[in-house]
């Protein structure tokens, strides 16, 4: 028998395969997963991403990084290419690790490197050198962290350690070292020089924390000191502390007159560190501490601070670590216990030397200068003991203010990153705390969603969105006027912010967003929320209700929703389409800033989906989701009361609370999928869709779980609303009228109340 010739594919064959090879490292994102302080375990892996699409370096873009990861990004660096560096964290069913994600100029994931233990990682600063290399600093409780450590007892790790890494270009371990002693230490800033060494800035309650001899020590912790803000740099191996110098005091006084009830100590904190061409340390924090070290000359030696009310202060050191070329308080006192007058987000320098800051005071005394933007915090929102966002410029000596503004002037609102350019301009992010873009209704009527404070903000720049808990602005040179100022969603900017080689704006968001933009052009969507959530998300589920933000994205008058022939939402509304994983999404709603829409069930198939948005025949804004099995929400009306129905189908309100032993329903979306199935925009009008997933409702007083009598599709709204019928107690023993409870699917568990009346 003659051998079988092997077999042989044909040129062209082999030619195509190559090709598609090609193109696939090119569209790959490597993937590093460096978790435990044992190599061996360390895997790298490739996920192909799914759209082909490329910009260029100048073109805007809206991209999620994390994809279907629970990834929960903190800060961003860029490099001299455009590179961007989103460093943040990814929560697994145990713990939490540190991620760092490359975005090359393009908006194209390069690679993602994930790096932890078996316990939780917390990412504060990410930083890039010439050289491309990135570097990612936090806070670890895991005892394999990989690397090296400094300070402490040899072989023995901290509850809490400082921690840095570094990169490669290529997305591998460089080095990794965590810093620490036997108490807690925790990192808040990190700056890199020219030569590669790192700079890290934060706070320690360790006595053995490893202070460099020849270093500025002014306070270690001990006695009345229960913690001091450290500044510490690394070499540029990585393998030893050129300096560690320690910032703190040890006095401190009550908040009112007279000896303090009981034992209380100094605490010091840096929160933000940046560093100079002749590599001298700016740094920023919180401290309560009277004696905190501040220099002749400087803007203010009166830290205005007590035992429970602390102070910023802004502190710069010489190169080598020895020595204060300045150091002030930045106060304000707070009228409200337990709050800080004056607290630290970020630090730019300008190359004059100009520092600039910015924080929230909340303070009605916080010392702002004549002729700047805003001078006056809204007696309305921002009484005092209410946050109010703030912009500072230090002369180079800071021994005054070249001008101090607010921003909003608002109450409850934090700015969280800044930089300056050449000219001398100022850009900030923040957000407001606890308040968001609530849905207040779901009917066949145009849904409402809004910002609570939108009212008293002040108008927003052309071209800007007028609604959203965060913000971005970019202030002039002398303070005194916004070029551009804008709202955003929440969690689509308010994280941090940087400016690439060309002068283009990177925002970054909590929910995933990362975007690259020219003022005054906004990109075209600003994130996808669902709709009975609070916050845009880069993903979505099966049937979700979702909105959509933009600042041109539907008509000028709003459009409700349209039935079709069969009785079945219709994917059009006033020429706009929602395409989803290419399916088009039943519209609900569409305004000019906002579109209500349902995620598509047979368009989601796709884990990256693409989003696009079509008005009259045209894209005009597209971005790529994650989809999630469950992303589960609750529709509110106010302060976390759900939107719910009394036994009576009436409305449970406060003077109409639900009775003793009698069913109420919620209604929410997100929950996944029904059985038997749901069509995209059907409407059913009985009862026989039951979830797929088991939903718990649980008294939260009581701790016990209430009789849960239907989950499924609600009756008579759009296929992907959830309607759950739970029966009360027959007893209720409560304070006020309202009735915590949680409800929980898989491993999400949501809180809300309803109004009830207790038992006589």
């Amino acid at each position: 028998m003659k051998p079988r010739a092997p077999f042989r594919t044909p040129r062209s064959a082999v030619a195509a395969f190559l090709t598609a090879l090609s193109l696939a490292r090119v569209l790959a994102e490597t993937v590093y997963e460096l978790r435990g302080n044992d190599p061996r375990n360390w895997r790298v892996s490739f996920a192909v991403q799914t759209s082909p699409e490329r910009g260029s370096l100048t073109s805007p873009y809206v991209i999620v990084v994390g994809g279907s990861r629970n990834f929960v990004p903190t800060r961003l660096a860029v490099d001299t290419l455009g590179n961007v560096y989103v460093g943040g964290t990814v929560s697994w069913e145990f713990g939490t690790d540190a991620a760092l994600v490359k975005v090359d100029n393009t908006g194209r994931i390069v690679f993602t490197t994930i790096v932890g233990g078996d316990g939780f990682e917390t990412v504060s600063a990410v930083a890039v050198d010439g050289a491309g290399r990135a570097y990612l600093a936090g806070t670890t409780t895991s005892p394999d962290f990989p690397g090296i450590r400094l300070g402490g007892t040899p072989g023995e790790t901290g509850p809490w350690d400082g921690f840095i890494v570094r990169l490669t270009p290529e997305g591998g371990l460089a080095y990794a070292v965590r810093l620490g002693g036997s108490r807690r230490t925790e990192v808040g800033g990190l700056a890199v020089d020219r030569e590669g060494a790192a700079y890290l800035a934060g706070w320690t309650e360790a006595q053995d924390f490893p202070f460099t001899a020849g270093a500025f020590e002014s306070a270690t912790p001990g006695g009345a000191v229960q913690s001091v803000a450290f500044v510490s740099k690394l070499s540029p191996a990585g393998d030893r502390l050129i300096y560690a110098a320690a910032l703190g005091g040890a006095k401190i006084v009550c908040a009112e007159a007279g000896p303090c009830l009981h034992p209380l100590a100094a605490r010091s904190s840096a929160e933000a560190i940046v560093v100079d061409g002749a590599g001298n340390a700016y740094v920023a924090g919180l401290t309560n501490a009277t004696d905190f070290p501040v220099t002749p000359g400087a803007l203010s030696s009166d830290c205005r601070c007590s035992v429970d009310r602390p102070n910023a202060f802004v502190t710069r050191l010489a190169a080598d670590g020895s020595r204060l070329l300045f150091s002030t308080f930045l106060a304000a006192p707070s009228a409200v216990a337990f709050r800080p007058g004056v607290t630290v987000a970020g630090l730019a320098l300008h190359p004059s030397g100009s520092v600039f800051v910015t924080g929230a005071t909340t303070s009605d005394q916080f010392p702002v200068t004549p002729g700047a933007w805003r001078t006056v915090r809204d007696p309305a929102t921002a009484p005092p003991g209410e946050p109010a966002a703030f912009v500072a410029r230090l002369s180079p000596d800071a021994s005054r203010l070249e001008y101090s503004t607010l921003l909003s002037g608002l109450g409850g609102e934090r700015s969280a990153a800044i930089r300056t350019d050449g000219a001398g301009n100022a850009y900030v992010v923040g957000g407001r705390v606890s308040v968001g873009i609530v849905v207040v209704r779901v009917t066949d009527q145009p849904a409402q969603s809004f910002a609570r404070h939108a009212a008293a903000s002040p108008p927003v720049s052309p071209g800007g969105f007028a609604r959203g808990g965060e913000f971005f602005v970019k202030l002039a040179a002398d303070g005194g006027s916004a070029s551009f100022w804008t709202r955003l969603p929440d969690g689509f900017g308010g994280q941090d912010l940087a400016l690439d080689p060309l002068g283009s704006v990177l925002l970054l968001g909590r929910g995933g967003y990362l975007s690259r933009m020219r003022i005054p052009e906004l990109p075209p969507i600003l994130g996808v929320a669902n709709a009975a959530g609070s916050a845009v998300s880069g993903r979505i589920a099966p049937g979700e209700l979702v909105s959509i933000f933009g600042p041109d994205l539907g008509p000028d008058e709003p459009a409700g929703l349209r039935l079709d022939p069969n009785g079945r939402v219709t994917t059009k509304l006033a020429g706009v389409e929602a395409r989803i994983g290419g399916a088009l999404a039943p519209l609900l709603y569409a305004q000019k800033d906002q579109l209500n829409a349902v995620v598509p069930f047979r368009g989601s198939v796709d884990p990256l989906p693409r989003l696009e948005v079509i008005r009259d025949g045209r894209t005009v804004g597209a971005v790529q989701l994650a989809v999630v099995p469950l992303q589960p929400a609750i529709f509110t009306v106010a302060d976390g009361f759900a939107a719910a129905l009394n036994e009576d189908q009436t409305v449970n309100a406060r003077e109409n609370p639900a009775k003793p032993g009698s069913v109420v329903s919620i209604f929410a979306t997100g929950l996944g999928t029904f059985v038997p199935p749901l069509e995209d925009g059907q409407v059913p009008t009985s009862a026989q869709h039951r979830l797929f997933e088991p939903v718990v409702i649980q008294d939260l007083v009581r701790r016990t779980p209430l009789e849960v009598l239907y989950a499924g599709q609600a009756p008579g709204l759009v296929a992907g609303v959830a309607q759950i019928n739970f029966r009360l107690p027959q007893r209720l023993s409560l304070d006020s009228d309202r009735l915590w409870l949680a409800l929980s699917v898989r491993s999400f568990s949501l809180l809300f109340s309803i109004h009830a009346r207790g038992n006589p």
